[in-house]
C-alpha cells in the first residue's frame, strides 16, 4: 500500500500544472512519510523523482517563503537519504552545482533564500564524494572572490556552504579553497566601515566555521584572520 500510495504522490508532484507552492510541499511531505518506510530498492526511485521536483523547487527565485524553502530543504535531504549510494550520488553531485549557482547569484540578497540554498547544499554534500564536491567547491569560492565585502550575508552564505562540502574532500585539496575563501572573510571583517555588530557576528561565525577545516600549511592566513578578528573586536568594544 505505501509503494502504491508513493507512486500516487510522486507522479502528482511531478505534475507541470502544480504551480501551488504549499501544496507542492505537503505533497512532498506525505510522499518523505510513505518513502521512509519503503525497502531501499522500492525507495529509491521514488526519493529520486521527489527530490528532483524539489531540487528545482528550490532553485526558484520566485519562490520567496522562507517557511516553505526551509521545509523543502530539509525534505530534499530526506529523499537524498533514502536514495541508494550511486544514485545519491549522481543526484547530489549534478543538483548541488544548481544550488551553488544560485547561491552565487549576485542578485539573490535575500537571506532567507541564502539560508534555505545553503541547508539544502549541505544536506546534498553528505552524500557527494571527494571528486564531485571539488568542482561545487571551487565555484563557491569564485563566488565569494568576486562578492562585495559589505555584503555580509551573501558572504557568510558561500562560506557556510563551502564549509559542507570542504569536510567531503581530502584535506589537502580542500585547504587551499577554504584558505581562500577564508581570506575572503578576512578582508571582509578588516573592512574599517563595516560597524553592524550582526554583521560581523555572522562573519566571524561563517571564518570559525571554515578555519576548523585549514591545516597548518594555511598558517600565514590564519594569522591575518586573527588581527582581523582582534580589530573586529576593538572596534565593537
Amino acid at each position: 500500500l505505501a509503494g502504491r500510495g508513493a507512486v500516487v504522490l510522486a507522479t502528482a508532484l511531478e505534475n507541470p500544472q502544480e504551480d501551488d507552492s504549499d501544496r507542492l510541499a505537503s505533497l512532498a511531505k506525505a510522499l518523505a512519510g510513505l518513502v521512509r518506510w519503503m525497502n531501499p530498492a522500492d525507495a529509491t526511485p521514488l526519493a529520486n523523482r521527489g527530490a528532483v521536483v524539489l531540487a528545482r523547487a528550490l532553485g526558484n527565485p520566485q519562490e520567496g517563503d522562507s517557511g516553505r524553502l526551509a521545509s523543502l530543504a530539509d525534505l530534499l535531504g530526506s529523499f537524498a537519504m533514502r536514495m541508494n549510494p550511486a544514485d545519491a550520488a549522481t543526484f547530489a553531485a549534478r543538483e548541488a552545482m544548481v544550488l551553488a549557482n544560485a547561491l552565487a547569484d549576485p542578485k539573490e540578497t535575500r537571506s532567507y533564500r541564502l539560508s534555505s540554498l545553503v541547508r539544502a547544499l549541505a544536506a546534498l554534500a553528505e552524500r557527494m564524494n571527494s571528486a564531485a564536491a571539488a568542482p561545487v567547491a571551487e565555484r563557491l569560492v569564485q563566488a565569494l572572490e568576486k562578492a562585495q565585502e559589505e555584503d555580509s550575508g551573501r558572504l557568510s552564505s558561500l562560506a557556510r556552504a563551502l564549509a559542507a562540502l570542504a569536510v567531503r574532500m581530502p584535506p589537502a585539496d580542500a585547504a587551499p579553497l577554504v584558505a581562500r575563501g577564508a581570506m575572503v572573510l578576512g578582508k571582509a571583517l578588516e573592512n574599517p566601515q563595516e560597524m553592524d555588530s550582526d554583521r560581523l557576528g555572522s562573519l566571524t561565525r561563517a571564518l570559525s566555521t571554515l578555519a576548523a577545516q585549514m591545516d597548518s600549511a594555511a598558517a600565514p592566513v590564519a594569522e591575518r584572520l586573527v588581527q582581523a578578528l582582534e580589530k573586529a573586536q576593538e572596534e565593537d568594544s
